[in-house]
């Protein structure tokens, strides 16, 4: 079982079904680009003291460029859901 933190669908999530993907998506991050400057950024992560899955969303105003060339340099694993270019589509 996953815990979800900061959960809340909009449109483009709930077309993409994203929780189905979340789960098939071995990275640690994936982003979801809504527009320009605009990103939604889902972070798998565990619990320290339950040992649960947990999936963070934050939404976040930043070029994505400059976000993954961070989470990249930090050593994540970084997964770009681009609607319409996926097989989940």
């Amino acid at each position: 079982m996953v815990r979800l933190i900061n959960w809340k669908l909009n449109v483009v999530e709930s077309s993409l079904n994203i929780e189905e993907i979340i789960d098939n998506i071995n990275s640690d991050v994936i982003i979801l680009p809504l527009s320009k400057n605009r990103i939604i950024e889902y972070i798998k992560s565990q619990d320290i003291d339950t040992l649960e899955k947990l999936v963070i969303r934050k939404e976040k105003k930043v070029k994505i460029r400059k976000e993954i060339k961070k989470l990249s340099e930090e050593g994540f694993s970084i997964n770009i859901l681009i609607k319409g270019f996926n097989k989940y589509d």
